[in-house]
C-alpha cells in the first residue's frame, strides 16, 4: 500500500490546515498518510492522523517507510529573510536538501498549493531545483508563478486552488437568512490589527462597519470578535481580541464580545453561516466567510489574503485613515449586493481544488487512474474531487 508523507511547513497553523490533511487522507484512500507539522501532537489529536514533527531529523527517518513526499500549502519557496521566512519552518537550503534526499531515495516528490516570494541569486537557484525536481507542482497563486518564472523557471507554471475549498463544499448548517440580522463578525490576530492600521484604527473602522450594516436593517448591531488561531497562538490572539473589544465598548459603546478560536473548519464554517456580515483579514478567514455565503469585506493581512480576495471579487476595506468619509456604507452595499457573485467564484475555486487533487491521485497511482473512492464511503455521497458543489 502506498504511504504518503504530507508536509506542512507553516509555523502558525489554523483550522483550515487541519482540514486539508483530512481531505487528503479521505481522498487518497486506500493509500495511507503520515502528517508532518510544526505541532504534531495537536495535529494528531484534531485529525486522528499519525503525525511527526516537521523537522529535518524526523522527516529523514521516514525515508524507509513512505513512498512519496507531498509538500502542502504554506510559502516554502522564500528568500531567507522577511515575514515569509519567519512564518516557515524551513529555510530554502534545508528544503532543497530534504526534497533531494527523498528523490535520491527513489521517492516521488510533489508540491501542492505552495507559495513563492521574490527570489534572487542562490535562493532562485535552489527554488528552480526544488520545483524542476518535483513530479507535480501546483502553485497557490499567479503571483507565486510570476516570482518563479522571474527566478528562471519556464512558463507556464500550473496554479491551483487551496485544497481547503474541498472541505467547504456544503452550505453551513443553520444558515442565517439575510433579513434575520445576525452579528457582524471579524477575526483577530496581530496581522489583522496591523492591516487595519493599529488598534485604534481597527476599533474605529469596525464601529463604522457595524453602524453601516445596522443602517441597512441587516444586522443586530453587535460585533463578534473571534481570536483566529487555535493551539499555541490562541493566547496572543485572545489578548488582541480582548483589547479590541474593550476599546470598542469603552470608546464607542458598541456591544462586542470575544469568541474563542474554532476547533475545526466545519465549526468555523457553521459559525460564519449564522453571521449577518463579515470582515476577514486572514487568507483562510476570507475563504471560509466567502463559502458561508455571508456578505463580506476583506481587510487583507498579507499578500496571500489580498490575492484571494481579488480572485473572489470580494470588496477590500482600506486601512485606517485611507477610508474616506461615506466610503464604508458604499462598501457594505457592494458586499451585500455581491454575495451571489462571490459564491459563484467559490464554486470555481472548489472545482480548481478538485482538479489539483485529480492530478495528485493520478501521480500516486502512476498513471493507472484514480487511487479509488474513500474506503467505506459511498462515492455518490462524498465530496466530489471534480469540485461540484453539493
Amino acid at each position: 500500500m502506498t504511504t504518503v508523507l504530507l508536509l506542512q511547513t507553516t509555523r502558525t497553523r489554523d483550522v483550515a490546515d487541519d482540514a486539508v490533511l483530512e481531505v487528503l487522507a479521505r481522498e487518497l484512500a486506500p493509500a495511507s498518510v503520515l502528517a508532518a507539522t510544526t505541532d504534531p501532537e495537536r495535529t494528531s489529536r484534531m485529525t486522528d492522523l499519525p503525525a511527526v514533527p516537521a523537522n529535518r531529523a524526523a522527516l529523514l527517518r521516514t525515508l524507509t517507510t513512505v513512498d512519496a513526499l507531498l509538500l502542502v500549502g504554506g510559502r516554502p519557496l522564500h528568500a531567507g529573510a522577511g515575514a515569509a521566512a519567519a512564518a516557515e519552518a524551513f529555510t530554502l537550503p534545508v528544503l532543497y536538501a530534504l526534497t533531494a534526499a527523498f528523490r535520491v531515495a527513489g521517492k516521488r516528490v510533489a508540491l501542492l498549493g505552495v507559495g513563492a516570494d521574490e527570489l534572487t541569486g542562490r535562493d532562485a537557484l535552489l527554488a528552480r531545483h526544488v520545483v524542476s525536481g518535483s513530479a507535480l507542482t501546483v502553485l497557490d497563486s499567479p503571483a507565486s508563478a510570476g516570482h518563479l518564472t522571474a527566478a528562471g523557471l519556464p512558463a507556464p507554471l500550473r496554479v491551483g486552488a487551496d485544497l481547503a475549498w474541498l472541505a467547504l463544499q456544503a452550505p453551513p448548517r443553520d444558515r442565517q437568512p439575510a433579513e434575520a440580522g445576525g452579528d457582524v463578525w471579524t477575526s483577530v490576530d496581530a496581522s489583522a490589527v496591523a492591516a487595519m492600521g493599529g488598534l485604534d484604527a481597527a476599533a474605529r473602522t469596525l464601529a463604522e462597519v457595524v453602524a453601516a450594516v445596522s443602517a441597512r436593517a441587516a444586522g443586530s448591531g453587535r460585533l463578534a470578535v473571534q481570536a483566529w488561531h487555535p493551539g499555541p497562538s490562541a493566547g496572543a490572539d485572545l489578548d488582541a481580541a480582548s483589547a479590541l473589544v474593550s476599546l470598542l465598548t469603552d470608546s464607542y459603546g458598541l456591544p462586542a464580545a470575544v469568541t474563542p478560536p474554532a476547533a475545526s473548519l466545519a465549526e468555523q464554517h457553521d459559525l460564519l453561516g449564522r453571521a449577518g456580515f463579515a470582515v476577514a483579514s486572514q487568507p483562510h478567514a476570507v475563504m471560509t466567510a466567502a463559502a458561508a455565503g455571508v456578505p463580506l469585506l476583506a481587510c487583507p493581512a498579507d499578500a496571500i489574503a489580498a490575492g484571494g480576495a481579488a480572485r473572489l471579487d470580494v470588496p477590500v476595506l482600506p486601512a485606517g485613515p485611507a477610508i474616506a468619509r461615506g466610503q464604508l456604507p458604499r462598501l457594505v452595499d457592494e458586499a451585500v449586493a455581491g454575495t451571489g457573485a462571490v459564491l459563484a467564484a467559490v464554486r470555481q475555486h472548489v472545482a480548481g481544488a478538485g482538479e489539483a487533487l485529480d492530478l495528485l491521485r493520478l501521480l500516486l497511482s502512476e498513471g493507472e487512474g484514480p487511487i479509488g473512492s474513500p474506503s467505506g464511503t459511498d462515492p455518490t455521497l462524498a465530496p466530489r474531487p471534480t469540485g461540484v458543489m453539493r
